[in-house]
């Protein structure tokens, strides 16, 4: 019984008889965990949220045609970016001045 009335001395006050220095690294410690989980699941999230859809793998017809009419070189990149804004509402890119 003896060694278990000293036994709660053994470390002293704090963290392995740090004291306040002690927790102060501990909680340091933890908060920097919880911030590289945090930046980890956002940098997951933002990976899922950015990827572009491309239009070539539309199954569109209109836009499968303006492919094949931009491969063959019948109309340019510029005319072809117009075509699939224009048939799938997304906003065309600012033209260079």
């Amino acid at each position: 019984m003896m060694g278990l009335a000293y036994g709660h001395r053994a470390f002293g006050p704090g963290l392995m008889g740090f004291g306040g220095i002690g927790a102060l690294f501990g909680f340091l410690l933890f908060a920097g965990f919880v911030a590289i989980v945090i930046l980890l699941l956002m940098s997951a999230a933002g990976r899922h949220r950015t990827a572009p859809t491309a239009p070539a793998q539309s199954s569109d017809p209109a836009i499968q045609i303006a492919r094949e009419r931009l491969a063959r070189g019948e109309i340019d990149a510029d005319q072809y970016t117009r075509i699939v804004a224009s048939l799938t509402g997304a906003a065309m890119p600012p033209t260079p001045a």
